[in-house]
This record gives C-alpha cells, structure tokens and sequence, in this order.
C-alpha cells in the first residue's frame, strides 16, 4: 500500500536538485550562468579598466576647463589694464594737460608770465632740514675717504 502523498523519490531528488540550484545561483537562475572566482576578476579587472578609460579624460577636461577659466580672468585683467593706458595716452595727447604738468613739476612759465612763489609764515627757519655749507668740505679725496672709513674706527660721539 502506498500513502496518498507519497512522490517517487527520483522525482524527489530532481526537485530538490533544482531548488538547491535557484539558492546557490540567486537572481540568475533561470538563465543559467554561474559565475566563477576566475569570471568574477575579469569582471573587475574590465570595470577598473573602463572606470580608468573615463577618468583619465574627465580629470583632463576638467583641468583645462580650469585653465580656460583662470585665462579668462587673466584676459579680462589685460584688457582693463589696456584701457587704462589708452585713457592715460588720451590725456598725454592733450595739450592743455601736458602745458599742466609741465607747470606744476617744472615751474615753466609762458612768455609774458610772471611766477610767484608764497612762502607760508608758518614756516620756520629750521637749520635742520638743510645742510651747511661747512659740511660740504671734503677733506680727503674719495679714495682716501673710502680707505679711513673701513681702516679707521669710527670716534664716538659724546
């Protein structure tokens, strides 16, 4: 007598073959691949490889893109320098701006011109700020000056 729900047990283990296969393979079962040690580093050496092929023109794109940018700041910089001096040539071209400063630094007069210098009464006379012509006398001739600086010690002063 056999029981109702009773399986023969070559289908049995046929069954229980293909489950074990499902949870050893995951996923991937129903295609049937299996992915060894050796297929898993050809796997990761082709991902580092690929990963490697991109970073390498990304890291130079975004170098020169760097580059680009610092060179538009350093143009940028040229060119307002570049308008400065044709604003300071303008001002050279005109006549009366370089009749101006020739006034002001030189003292140069036009014909027929008298120039005047005020002195302010708040100035003093002080000796200090000009030297005497005492202390114009040389002495000694350059050279011989320059030997008793090094060969001389210098007196202190009291």
């Amino acid at each position: 007598m056999k029981p109702k729900n009773s399986v023969p047990v070559t289908r049995r283990l046929a069954d229980e073959d293909s489950h074990a296969g499902r949870s050893r393979r995951g996923r991937g079962a129903s295609t049937g691949i299996v992915l060894t040690p050796g297929h898993w580093v050809i796997v990761i050496l082709t991902v580092i490889i690929v990963l490697v092929a991109i970073a390498i023109p990304l890291r130079n794109y975004f170098q020169q893109r760097g580059e680009i940018a610092r060179l538009q700041t350093s143009i940028a910089a040229k060119e307002e320098q570049q308008r400065e001096i044709a604003a300071e040539m303008d001002k050279y071209s005109n006549n009366a701006y370089k009749d101006e400063l020739a006034r002001n630094r030189f003292g140069v007069t036009k014909p027929g011109e008298q120039a005047y210098r005020i002195n302010d009464p708040r100035m003093t006379a002080d000796d200090s700020v000009t030297s005497q012509a005492s202390d114009l006398v040389v002495q000694y001739p350059w050279y011989e000056e320059l030997w008793r600086s090094v060969t001389v010690p210098a007196q202190p002063e009291e």
